[in-house]
């Protein structure tokens, strides 16, 4: 959305709907890839390394870095192990 707006020379203002609804659209996009990704942070897309810490979605079983940008910052400073992941949440298939 951004880069295609850029490029066109058009204005880069869009609604939170907008941008949900492309979010939503990428997630589905990647999810097709699930397979080469299995073992990735669904939130980052990188693999876990050594002992990091990670938190597991309560519903989907996927595991997440515990870290700010994969599983917010009050989850990341939280003493949980679990948790519901964004995808869950709002039900993106």
């Amino acid at each position: 959305m951004f880069a295609e707006n850029h490029i066109l020379g058009l204005p880069c203002i869009f609604e939170k709907k907008d941008v949900l609804n492309k979010r939503k659209e990428i997630a589905a996009t990647l999810l097709l890839y699930e397979v080469n990704v299995k073992e990735c942070c669904p939130a980052c897309g990188w693999k876990p390394e050594g002992e990091e810490k990670l938190m597991r979605c309560g519903m989907c079983e996927c595991y997440f870095h515990k870290k700010p940008h994969c599983v917010g910052e009050a989850l990341h400073s939280a003493g949980l192990d679990t948790f519901i992941c964004k995808r869950c949440e709002y039900n993106v298939e």
